[in-house]
């Protein structure tokens, strides 16, 4: 379950910080994985990402994107990434209706907040297990600067395997999570949505109009 997967996680990375940005952010994730509904995860996620890397909407989802991403991926991830923000804004009713179902379409949100979740868990890993700088966004920054095109990357070779894009060898192959379980969920049309968790009865909120 959950809480055992929260443990391997945990005793993975040995002994983490007492303060500052990262150790605020672990704690969000402790919390959020903790969570009986994924909606309250998703802040809890959210904010950490936005402790770790920047507060402002587009360039978290950039750098998070440039960090935890494959070339191929980047905009994709980028994009589901400012997808779970208009989710947040929609569940504390900060957005239209018509605005986040032209936004999301037929995805169901989990898939959103899943994905949050296993960014926020990679970058944890790789910056507790010494694979990234604390400073990430310094590292993304570095790498975006440092690159003729805003998605490509050329991250220094490090050993071991990282979570992140960021923190693997230069063209190292592979799954971009350690565990089998940080595997990407596939994206189905017909995902159930999540009217009850997120307080709303009407499943036409979680699908696309016809």
């Amino acid at each position: 379950g959950e809480e055992a997967e929260l443990g391997q996680f945990l005793a993975a990375v040995g002994e983490p910080p007492r303060d500052g940005p990262v150790a605020w952010a672990l704690s969000r994730f402790q919390m959020g994985c903790g969570r009986r509904l994924e909606s309250e995860a998703l802040t809890d996620y959210l904010l950490a990402l936005r402790a770790l890397i920047d507060q402002g909407e587009s360039s978290m989802a950039l750098r998070v994107a440039v960090l935890c991403a494959e070339e191929s991926e980047r905009r994709r991830v980028q994009r589901r990434l400012e997808l779970a923000q208009a989710l947040e804004r929609f569940v504390i009713g900060d957005g239209a209706d018509d605005a986040y179902l032209e936004a999301v379409g037929a995805d169901s949100p989990r898939t959103l907040v899943e994905e949050a979740e296993r960014h926020l868990r990679a970058l944890l890993r790789d910056v507790l297990c010494g694979y990234l700088d604390f400073d990430l966004r310094r590292v993304a920054d570095e790498l975006l600067l440092d690159q003729p095109e805003p998605f490509e990357i050329r991250a220094a070779a490090l050993a071991h395997s990282p979570a992140t894009a960021a923190g693997r060898p230069v063209g190292s192959a592979g799954p971009r999570f350690v565990r089998e379980e940080d595997s990407p969920s596939p994206v189905h049309e017909d995902d159930e949505p999540l009217e009850g968790q997120f307080g709303l009865d009407d499943p036409g909120y979680w699908s696309a109009p016809v």
